[in-house]
């Protein structure tokens, strides 16, 4: 059932998501990451205004499954957290390859003295 509160508590998800993501420049990381002005993203995160549905489709394809989870809080299918954990899994991978590389790299350095 709906309470017709539902415009404000997505904003606030919204917000919340995006200021955990980024806690310092938000505005401004927010507007690389989608294409819009950070004065626009401001807005957003004062609660001044809200993203529009085409702001709100490229947050889901720039934050994916984990935005998708905020956004819709208890309410989210079991899907979901196949879907995050499937995320999670593809970050900490990406996160290893590029430690790797620069051990890889420490490594030839020492190598060289």
């Amino acid at each position: 059932m709906f309470s017709g509160n539902e415009p404000k508590v997505l904003g606030e998800r919204i917000e919340n998501f995006l200021k955990n993501r980024y806690p310092a420049k938000t505005a401004q990381y927010v507007a690389a990451d989608i294409g819009y002005s950070p004065a626009r993203v401001a807005k957003w995160l004062e609660g001044a205004s809200a993203p529009n549905g085409y702001a709100i489709l490229r947050m889901l394809g720039v934050y994916g499954p984990n935005f998708i989870a905020a956004l819709m809080g208890d309410a989210a299918p079991g899907w979901l957290d196949d879907a995050q954990r499937a995320e999670r899994l593809k970050d900490i991978e990406a996160r290893r390859a590029r430690i790797d590389a620069e051990l890889q790299a420490l490594k030839r350095a020492c190598a060289r003295q």
